[in-house]
């Protein structure tokens, strides 16, 4: 998905984030394995998003 994006520009975004680095795919698949199971019944219109910190504003 960021194979388009130049370098300097992926090492940008990674500085922006708390965390120090992009996601990995092994970041994000438990949120949705979680929320497609019935263990997240409870919620309803909530936007959870795993993004290490980064706060877009």
């Amino acid at each position: 998905m960021l194979d388009a994006v130049p370098p300097a520009v992926l090492e940008a975004i990674r500085l922006a984030i708390p965390l120090g680095r992009l996601a990995e795919v092994a970041d994000i698949v438990p949120s949705y394995v979680f929320l497609a199971s019935e263990e997240a019944r409870h919620y309803q219109g909530q936007c959870l998003s795993p993004n290490g910190g980064d706060v877009f504003l």
